[in-house]
C-alpha cells in the first residue's frame, strides 16, 4: 500500500484528540453523563419502553435516510412492535430487519462475527444488511467500482481491503485506548466517531455506507460494555445536520486531515438530541408525579363532584396544549361518561372549584394544569 500512502496523504490514521480544547472534553463528559443518567432514570415500565422504542425508531429511520431510503417512523415502529403496517413496502421492512439484526450485542449467542472489529466483521455486516441482494450490490464483498476521485468519495477500490484493515487495527490500538478505566465509555464514543468518519472516507462497499458505519459503531460501543443508544443519537444528529455533516467530512479530508473538528461537531450535535430525550423523560416524570400527588389529594373523597374534578385534572395533565371549556367533557371516554346527563353549569362549577383551589389555570386558548407546582428547589421568580 506504500504507493497509495504516498498519494492518498489526507487519509492518515492519526488524531491528536488528547490536545483537543477543553470545550470538547466538557461536551464529551456531558454526553457520557447524560447517557448514564438515561440508563438509570426511573420511569413507569410502559413509558420507559416508549422512550427507548422512540429512540430506536428515530435512529434506524435516520440511518436508512442517510442511505437514501425514507421510511415513515410509524412503519418502523410498527415493525418493532411485531406488526405490519398496511401498505408498508416489503423491501423497507426487510431493510429495517437487516439493520436491526446487525445491532445484536455481545454475549447474545449470535454469530461471533457480530462482535468482531475486523474487515471480516465489516463484511458480515454488509452481507446481513443485504441478504439475497444482486451481484451488482455484492453483499459482503469489497467495492470494485472506482471512486469519484475526490478524497471523501472513497479510496481506490484496489486498496479498500488494506485501508479497512488498517482502520480496524487502529481502532484497537493503544493510541485510542482509554487512559483510565473510568474513561472507557468516553473513548468508546471517540472510537465510534472515528469509525464513522473513516468508513465514509474509505467507502468499502458499493451500497449501505451509513448503515454499515452505524452497525460498526454500535459494535465499537458494545466492546466497551455500552448499548447502541449513542449510535442512535449519532444517526439522528447526522441526519438532522446532514449539510454540516457533509461539510465536516469534506473539510476533515483537506489539508492536514484533522478529525478533531468533526469529533467536536458530532458530540455537540449528539448532546442536542440527548437533551431532547431528557426533556421528554422529565416531562413524563413530572406527569407521573402529578398523577400520584393528585390521587393523594383526592383519596379521601369519592362523591360525584370529586370524581369528576379528579378526572378533569388527570386528563388535562395528559395533553400538551390547553383545552377549551367546550371540549373538556369529551377530552376522554372517562370524562364523557362522568359528564353524560349533567348540565354545562355543572361543568363550569367543577372548573371554578379547581381554579379557586389553584390546581387549574385558565389561558386564552383554554384550560390546563400547572405541573411546575411539584418541582423542588424552584428559584424565586422562576
Amino acid at each position: 500500500m506504500r504507493a497509495y500512502q504516498d498519494t492518498i496523504t489526507w487519509l492518515t490514521y492519526r488524531v491528536e484528540v488528547r490536545k483537543a480544547p477543553p470545550a470538547f472534553w466538557l461536551q464529551l463528559g456531558q454526553l457520557i453523563a447524560g447517557l448514564k443518567h438515561l440508563n438509570g432514570v426511573p420511569l413507569a415500565t410502559a413509558e420507559a419502553r416508549a422512550v427507548e422504542r422512540d429512540l430506536v425508531v428515530r435512529g434506524v429511520g435516520s440511518r436508512l435516510a442517510l442511505d437514501g431510503l425514507i421510511l415513515p417512523f410509524e412503519a418502523i415502529r410498527s415493525h418493532l412492535s411485531g406488526g405490519a403496517k398496511p401498505g408498508a413496502r416489503a423491501a423497507g421492512r426487510a431493510e429495517v430487519s437487516g439493520f436491526l439484526s446487525t445491532l445484536v450485542g455481545p454475549g447474545s449467542g449470535a454469530d461471533p462475527r457480530t462482535e468482531d472489529l475486523s474487515p471480516e466483521g465489516l463484511k458480515w455486516i454488509h452481507a446481513t444488511l443485504f441478504p439475497g441482494a444482486s451481484d451488482q450490490e455484492r453483499p459482503g464483498h469489497w467495492r470494485i467500482i472506482p471512486s469519484g476521485g475526490r478524497p471523501w468519495e472513497g479510496v481506490p477500490h484496489e486498496v479498500v481491503g488494506l485501508f479497512t484493515e488498517e482502520l480496524c487495527d487502529w481502532l484497537k490500538s493503544a493510541e485510542l485506548a482509554a487512559p483510565a478505566v473510568d474513561e472507557e465509555q468516553a473513548w468508546a464514543v471517540i472510537r465510534m466517531l472515528l469509525a464513522e468518519l473513516y468508513l465514509f472516507w474509505i467507502r468499502p462497499f458499493t451500497t449501505g455506507h451509513a448503515r454499515v458505519a452505524g452497525a460498526f459503531g454500535a459494535r465499537v460501543l458494545n466492546k466497551a460494555g455500552m448499548g447502541p443508544n449513542a449510535a442512535h443519537l449519532l444517526a439522528i444528529a447526522l441526519h438532522r445536520n446532514r449539510a454540516e455533516w457533509q461539510r465536516q467530512m469534506q473539510h476533515a479530508a483537506e489539508g492536514n486531515a484533522d478529525p478533531t473538528p468533526f469529533l467536536d461537531f458530532a458530540v455537540r450535535a449528539m448532546n442536542e438530541v440527548l437533551r431532547e430525550v431528557h426533556a421528554r423523560v422529565r416531562d413524563l416524570q413530572m406527569r407521573g408525579q402529578w398523577r400520584a400527588q393528585l390521587l393523594e389529594l383526592f383519596q379521601d373523597g369519592n362523591d360525584e363532584p370529586t370524581r369528576r374534578q379528579r378526572q378533569v385534572l388527570l386528563d388535562l395533565a395528559s395533553v400538551d396544549s390547553p383545552v377549551p371549556l367546550n371540549g373538556l367533557s369529551i377530552l376522554s371516554p372517562a370524562l364523557a361518561k362522568l359528564y353524560a346527563g349533567v348540565s354545562e353549569k355543572t361543568l363550569r362549577r367543577d372548573v371554578d372549584a379547581l381554579l379557586q383551589a389553584g390546581v387549574l389555570q385558565r389561558e386564552p386558548e383554554g384550560l390546563r394544569v400547572d405541573l411546575t407546582n411539584i418541582l423542588a428547589f424552584k428559584e424565586q421568580g422562576a
